[in-house]
């Protein structure tokens, strides 16, 4: 699949602050058409899908440290489109990102690339006080805000 996106957004981040449920979408691509024709942007529409096709959707916790741990897979059919809400799924605990691939299926075989987005699973905090001051001078403190975002 191609145009992969997390609520309309293809550049999600871990860093981005994401609303869920998630809506993922994608578009079709054919690659009988595109080696033989003109090839397509990543951001172009779907074209009519190779015959056979359907996508396979799996859901992964990932740590800070970077461990991955499966906890959902599913073949969704030719649907271009899935919701994430993740009170129908346990999480693996530790994960404070979720990574959400979708592979395009065929003929039992899956593409070698899934496409791929990475979302938070924990929100940065925001509006956080803190004091700070010279260490040598201890009346030197000072209050500032520090903004929401890792």
């Amino acid at each position: 699949p191609a145009n992969f996106a997390a609520n309309g957004n293809i550049d999600a981040t871990p860093n981005d602050s994401i609303e869920y449920p998630v809506t993922l979408t994608w578009s079709h691509r054919n690659r009988l058409q595109e080696t033989g024709g003109i090839p397509l942007r990543w951001i172009d529409p779907s074209v009519a899908p190779e015959d056979g096709t359907t996508y396979r959707v799996t859901l992964l916790g990932e740590t800070i440290e970077g461990a991955q741990t499966q906890f959902f897979q599913q073949n969704v059919g030719l649907v271009t489109d899935y919701v994430i809400d993740l009170q129908a799924h346990t999480i693996p605990e530790g994960s404070a990102i979720l990574v959400a691939r979708v592979h395009t299926m065929r003929d039992g075989l899956a593409s070698w690339r899934p496409a791929e987005l990475k979302l938070p699973l924990i929100k940065p905090p925001t509006n956080i006080t803190g004091t700070a001051g010279h260490m040598f001078e201890p009346r030197s403190l000072e209050t500032y805000s520090v903004g929401g975002g890792v």
